[in-house]
């Protein structure tokens, strides 16, 4: 889980810096990749974040993995071990000593099990689909839609497992083409006449009038072909597979969910260990607490939510939860006093007099659940911009899925 990095400076001194949850994402999801040491007197100054700048540091990493370039030229050892063949006869004439019980009655099967709560029917009339492309069309690829004949192309499927576009061929390895995943949902009826609509980084675009789209197929796309297939391919099935378990999908599109994009404020005056929000009737706890996906601006994680906003130590937040349609919510919260609060949120889904839904929820105190503040914002960029931003990107402030 974490890490740390002792260093010795020219002067004699030296330090030791922690480098806490490495492995833990971020709200958007992203993993650190930047750790930056500010001090050399203080070792909690430290920078530790997900950096998204391109070509620095995204194109240049994704060369050293794909490269194995090794800061430090240490590589581990692998020894192998000779065991004696008379040692294992040994071993296995003791085992031969041991009784061996005798076999239980059988037993009646035990009642299977409710789900998990996050465990998710997918709705009667959708399909989940694992969906790969393979780029060998000597083009980058933009974007890529899938949609029912004559319909509107909806979103990128590939928008969230691609930074910048699909290169025409693997850089680790000369000559294969480049592979990307998708996980979608689609319209069970409408899966027999699908088109699949590639734009090329020149802005031209393409379209490719599908068979039967079926689970686990491979898109092909060449310069002068194009081949669609269900894959009988271990490796690539697995790798169909990983994406699928993230529970993420690639558009964005949850069927049986709402993606609720909202302004979240903390002026109770108190700090917030744990928030949760939920559909009334629901159990708070099917979700993940937002406090633990919850990082500054700089990227550190926080452990509370302070009140107020960033220049008072506290944040405001523009991101998505996905939940149930409901009529009415709830939010439970502890707040670092031990003391909690549930405050209702109601009629979410009635729009205000000039026909907007509210995009703000604003917790005004700590001792009177009524004293919120739920309305439609109409700030630009803020929070306006930054909704639409988190809606495009599928950011989740809470990083909890469905699991279909």
């Amino acid at each position: 889980d974490n890490y740390a990095i002792y260093v010795t400076f020219d002067d004699g001194t030296d330090i030791t810096y922690p480098i806490d949850d490495w492995f833990k994402p971020d709200g958007n999801g992203n993993l650190a990749n930047e750790i930056s040491l500010k001090n050399a007197e203080d070792p909690d100054d430290i920078k530790v974040q997900y950096d998204d700048g391109v070509p620095e540091p995204i194109d240049y990493l994704a060369e050293s993995l794909a490269k194995g370039y090794v800061v430090d030229q240490w590589y581990p050892t692998f020894t192998t071990v000779e065991i004696d063949p008379a040692l294992v006869e040994a071993a296995k004439a003791e085992l031969a000593k041991i009784p061996v019980p005798a076999p239980e009655e059988p037993t009646e099967p035990a009642e299977p099990t409710e789900p998990e709560a996050s465990a998710a029917e997918v709705p009667a009339g959708y399909t989940g689909l694992h969906l790969m492309l393979k780029n060998k069309s000597g083009q980058e690829i933009y974007k890529v839609y899938l949609f029912p004949n004559g319909e509107d192309k909806g979103k990128n499927i590939f928008k969230t497992v691609v930074e910048g576009n699909i290169p025409t061929e693997d850089e680790s390895v000369e000559g294969k083409p480049h592979e990307v995943f998708a996980y979608v949902f689609r319209e069970t009826e409408k899966l027999g006449a699908m088109t699949l609509r590639v734009r090329f980084a020149d802005e031209t675009e393409q379209d490719f009038e599908l068979s039967a789209l079926e689970d686990y197929t491979v898109f092909t796309v060449k310069a002068d072909e194009f081949k669609q297939k269900v894959s009988d391919d271990p490796e690539d099935i697995a790798k169909m597979d990983e994406v699928v378990a993230a529970g993420k999908t690639t558009d964005n599109c949850y069927p049986g969910y709402e993606l609720i994009a909202v302004e979240l404020k903390n002026k109770t005056g108190k700090n917030i260990n744990e928030f949760y929000f939920y559909e009334e009737g629901g159990d708070p706890k099917t979700y993940n607490n937002l406090i633990d996906y919850l990082y500054s601006d700089d990227g550190v994680k926080m452990d509370t939510w302070m009140p107020g906003k960033a220049k008072e130590g506290g944040k405001y937040l523009f991101d998505c939860f996905i939940r149930p349609h409901s009529e009415n919510y709830m939010i439970d919260v502890v707040f670092d006093d031990g003391t909690t609060m549930t405050y209702p949120i109601e009629n979410w889904f009635k729009p205000d007099g000039d026909g907007n839904l509210p995009n703000e929820i604003s917790l005004k105190s700590a001792e009177d659940k009524y004293d919120i503040k739920v309305q439609y914002d109409d700030g630009d960029p803020e929070p306006l911009q930054y909704l639409a931003e988190a809606l495009k990107e599928g950011r989740i402030v809470d990083g909890w899925y469905p699991k279909y």
